[in-house]
C-alpha cells in the first residue's frame, strides 16, 4: 500500500458567483469556482443554509419567500485544507406581472444567403415589467444574440445552407423565463431572380412640395424584395421590405436636378435604378385690382 505524505494540490480559494438581486418566490442558482482549477479531488461542498437543490455539489439553487438581505455561505474541503466564501443577494417583493408566453413571427420558407426578419412578441398577465432580455439562437448560427428592450424585439437572420432551420428565443424578466421556437425551411435556389426594377414618378416639380415615387418589379419575381431608397439632399437611406412594388415620398427645399437611386434585392440578387426630377422654385402669382367707377345714368 502506497500512502501519500502530502496533498498535491491543496485548495487555496473559492468564489461563489450568482445574482445579487432577486425576487421572492423565484429560484436562483449559485456556482462555486475553486482555486487552483486542478485542486486535488475529492472536493466536498457544504452550502449554508441548506439549498433547495444542490447540496454537496458545486452548484446550488435557492428560493426565498421573504424579502431582505440573504447570505449564502459555502465551505469546500479537500486533502489540503478548508476554504470558505460568502455571497449576498437582496430579495425584493415578487415580480408583479409574470410572463405568460412568447411568440415568434416570421417566414416559414426562404432561400439561402437571404436575410429574413423574425419578431418576438410577449404575452403577459398584465403590463409586463421591463426591461425584457431576449436571447436568440438559430440553427447554423454560432453565437447567441442577446438584446435588452421592451415588449417586442426583432432580429435578422440568413443561412448559407439549405434545410430546416430552428429559431429559438428565450425571454426573461424579473418573474422568470418563457421560450418559443419557430422553424423555417431554406432552399438553395431562387426560382425567379430579380432582373429589373422601374421607378415611376414626376420628372419636374417645385421646392417644398412632396412627390410620390413607385418602384415596380416584374410580375414573376420571387418575393420578398428589399427596397433601399436614396435621394440627392436626403441624409438617410430608407429601406422597406415589400412585395412587387414599393412607394416612397420625397421633398426638396432647393432647386436643381435631384436624383433618386433605388437598389432592389431578392433571393437571386439585386438591381439598381435611378430617376431624375428637376426641382424649381415656385413662381409667385400676383393679382392686380383696379378701381371700379360707376357712372350715373
Amino acid at each position: 500500500i502506497t500512502v501519500a505524505s502530502h496533498c498535491p494540490h491543496p485548495l487555496t480559494n473559492i468564489v461563489v458567483s450568482g445574482p445579487t438581486n432577486g425576487y421572492a418566490g423565484v429560484t436562483y442558482t449559485f456556482a462555486a469556482s475553486t482555486s487552483p482549477s486542478n485542486a486535488t479531488s475529492p472536493v466536498t461542498y457544504t452550502w449554508y443554509p441548506v439549498p433547495t437543490f444542490g447540496q454537496g455539489t458545486a452548484n446550488a439553487s435557492y428560493t426565498w419567500n421573504t424579502t431582505g438581505t440573504q447570505v449564502v455561505t459555502l465551505t469546500a474541503i479537500n486533502c489540503g485544507g478548508v476554504v470558505t466564501a460568502r455571497h449576498i443577494i437582496t430579495i425584493s417583493l415578487p415580480c408583479p406581472h409574470s410572463l405568460e408566453d412568447a411568440i415568434i413571427n416570421g417566414p416559414r420558407s426562404g432561400y439561402v444567403d437571404t436575410a429574413y426578419n423574425f419578431t418576438a412578441t410577449v404575452k403577459f398577465t398584465a403590463t409586463a415589467i421591463v426591461p425584457l432580455t431576449y436571447a436568440w439562437k438559430a440553427t447554423g448560427q454560432t453565437n447567441a444574440i442577446t438584446h435588452t428592450g421592451g415588449l417586442s424585439d426583432t432580429i435578422s437572420l440568413a443561412w448559407s445552407t439549405a434545410g430546416t432551420k430552428a429559431v429559438t428565443l428565450t425571454v426573461r424578466n424579473c418573474s422568470g423565463v418563457v421560450t418559443a421556437t419557430h422553424t423555417v425551411t431554406i432552399v438553395s435556389s431562387c426560382p425567379h431572380p430579380l432582373t429589373d426594377v422601374t421607378i415611376g414618378g414626376p420628372t419636374s416639380g417645385y421646392a417644398d412640395t412632396i412627390y410620390v415615387f413607385t418602384a415596380t418589379a416584374p410580375l414573376t419575381t420571387t418575393t420578398p424584395l428589399v427596397y433601399a431608397w436614396r435621394a440627392t439632399g436626403q441624409e438617410n437611406v430608407i429601406t422597406h421590405s415589400s412585395g412587387l412594388s414599393d412607394t416612397i415620398s420625397f421633398a426638396w427645399s432647393t432647386a436643381g436636378e435631384q436624383v433618386i437611386t433605388l437598389t432592389a434585392r431578392n433571393c437571386g440578387g439585386f438591381v439598381t435604378e435611378t430617376h431624375a426630377i428637376a426641382i424649381a422654385y415656385a413662381t409667385r402669382k400676383y393679382a392686380v385690382y383696379l378701381p371700379l367707377v360707376l357712372r350715373g345714368q
